[in-house]
Parts: C-alpha cells; structure tokens; sequence
C-alpha cells in the first residue's frame, strides 16, 4: 500500500523484527488460496483494545486505510502490512507471523530447489497415481532418457518433468508429458514460467522433436488453473495439451482441462468419470 510510512516510534529491535517479517513472506510461497476473512480477523485481534488512529499510527498508515481493511473493504493485503501487523501485534491477542501466514495459505521456503523437488513429486505422483485408478497402465519414463526427448528446446524450463507411457489416451501415441506449474507468488498474480512451459509444450509439437500424445500442466492453485484456463480457452492448435487442477489434500485430481482443436474435435479427459463417482 502508498500509505504506508516508517514506523512512529518503532525501536531498533522492532525493525529488524519487521525486516525479518518481511523477509520471510516475500521468500514464502503460496499452497493454497488464501482465506482472506481469517487474514482481517487476525489484523482486528492483533489490534486488541487500542484506537484504530493509535493502531494505523504503529503500522505507519493512515487510520482510514486500516478502517478499510477491518471492514473488509479490500480484496489483498500487502505483505508490508502483514510484517507491521506481526511486529505491533498485543501479546495477549496471541497473532504470530505463521497464524498470518497459515491465513494467507503460505508457507516458508525451505530450499527453493528441494521445496519445488518435492512439490514436484507429490503433484506428479498424484496425477499418476488417479490414471491406475482409472484401471489404465503406466510406465515411467527413466529421468536420463527426458532430456534427450527435448533436445530442441532449453531444457532448463523442463527440469521436472515427467513422461509416461500409457494406455489411457485415445490418440495412437502413448507418450504423457507433465509439467508442474510454478506457484504465483502472491494473490492476483500469475507467473510468467508457467506461461513458458505452455509455449514450450506448442513448441515441441510446431517442430515435431517428439512424438507426444497429450502435454500437461499440472496446478495446485485454483486460482492459477483458472487463470491459465481462461488464457488457453482462446487458443486454437492441433495437438493435445491440458491443464490438470490436483487437490493436494484429497491426493486426487479434480479437473482437467484440454485445449479444443482446430478441427473443433476435444480430447476425452481420463479423470472425469471416477471423480463424478462414476466407475471406468
């Protein structure tokens, strides 16, 4: 927010404690979709019994940006303001840093690397994991055989990839390619790799470096699958690629989206009926 000013009478310990604060929301990412009534809950109870003039002047804003915020009249709260909110918070009212970030759906990052390793896995295995439940086959492709599937592209942007082999789709090649897609790092935001695994995804079908049956993103944020989806409703190609949305709590996948093409023809998604309680 504009509004915000450095603190009023803040101490040296406060603002280190608020740069800490800060620090780790902004290296924080994003596992599910925030809970935006329990962030505004959490601000109001960090206030305890002081004015909201005596509470905005702790936080650096200005008393009517905070009254907007405690009625509920924005739609994001920056993480500059949750950092001050942790710092200023009453001890009695008991808000910590992780209840704001549990809130917001965050969580701190680890490693970069390992974090997304294991997001990575966990998102992959429970994609393949719904399509043996479907009752089809599926065989992994060894990692070192990856990189030779996509010796035109940088592979940089596929590190993560998985490529099956499978029974379940309906065109004459059996080859699955995954991709994970990176988190946006904020609400409302959507992250421009993503996008790239798209474009790259049409790429390796433009200059026919593989024989793929069906490209997939995989998503684990609703509002990220549903941006993408919108985007790529607009498209037209002549090859399958999807947009997967994975439920990381009920490990099962609960939509998949694939591109129309320019025939006008829609590949059948394998996932739809044992998700709508129905059997294969």
């Amino acid at each position: 927010m504009s509004e915000i000013k450095a603190f009023s009478s803040a101490s040296v310990e406060a603002e280190l404690k608020y740069r800490e604060s800060l620090s780790v929301l902004n290296s924080s990412y994003r596992y599910r979709e925030q809970n935006l009534p329990r962030t505004i809950e959490l601000i109001d109870r960090a206030k305890g019994t002081k004015s909201i003039r005596r509470y905005a002047d702790e936080l650096g804003m200005n008393p009517s940006s905070v009254s907007r915020i405690l009625n509920g009249q924005v739609n994001a709260i920056s993480n500059e303001v949750l950092a001050r909110v942790a710092c200023v918070a009453i001890p009695e009212s008991g808000v910590t840093l992780e209840d704001i970030m549990d809130a917001q759906g965050l969580k701190r990052e680890v490693t970069s690397q390992m974090s997304f390793v294991q997001r990575n896995e966990e998102l992959s295995s429970i994609v393949i994991d719904d399509i043996v439940k479907h009752g089809y086959c599926v065989t992994l492709t060894p990692r070192d055989e990856v990189s030779n599937k996509l010796r035109y592209i940088d592979f940089t942007s596929f590190y993560y990839l998985r490529i099956i082999n499978t029974n379940a789709l309906s065109s004459n090649n059996s080859q699955w390619f995954f991709s994970v897609a990176f988190r946006s790092p904020s609400a409302g935001s959507h992250n421009r790799s993503s996008l790239s695994i798209l474009q790259s995804f049409m790429a390796q079908y433009y200059i026919n470096a593989t024989d793929i049956g069906r490209s997939s993103i995989i998503f684990d944020l609703e509002s990220d699958y549903q941006y993408f989806k919108t985007l790529c409703s607009n498209l037209i190609i002549t090859d399958e690629i999807s947009l997967i949305l994975v439920s990381r709590e009920e490990r099962r996948v609960l939509e998949e989206y694939i591109i129309p093409l320019r025939d006008g023809s829609t590949p059948k998604s394998v996932f739809n009926k044992i998700n709508k309680g129905e059997t294969k």
